[in-house]
């Protein structure tokens, strides 16, 4: 079954009891899983995870998968998808050194060298720190 399958049967899930739709994702994971290739669906499902049952689930979904497949570059994107959503508001700094904090070691695989770039920060009194 194809990505649009999955999607289908996640949209007709959509009206049962929060006990079967659940049924339906623990059905639907395993399949994922033994997909062979990079988990090119991680990206689409991973919002509809954190949608349906919170950005908990879905981010406990995603560092499942990374256990699995940890140099899968979708995962590693779906990964800072759901961290930026939740912290794409910068409500608070925790929230974003933890966005950071948790993406971080996954770029030496999917990006450029670190020595190209910079990250930093502004504290709370208005300096700003560099994060070599």
């Amino acid at each position: 079954m194809g990505s649009y399958g999955y999607q289908r049967v996640w949209e007709c899930s959509a009206g049962f009891a929060a006990e079967q739709r659940r049924e339906v994702w623990e059905r639907i994971e395993p399949i994922l899983l033994r997909s062979p290739g990079h988990l090119a669906i991680a990206r689409d499902t991973a919002p509809l995870l954190a949608q349906r049952f919170g950005v908990i689930v879905a981010e406990e979904a995603v560092s499942r998968w990374n256990l699995l497949r940890p140099d899968d570059p979708e995962i590693a994107e779906s990964f800072a998808d759901l961290l930026l959503e939740r912290c794409g508001d910068l409500r608070s700094q925790a929230k974003s050194n933890h966005a950071s904090d948790a993406v971080w070691p996954s770029t030496p695989y999917f990006s450029m060298p670190r020595t190209s770039y910079q990250f930093f920060w502004w504290n709370s009194d208005g300096t700003k720190t560099l994060n070599k």
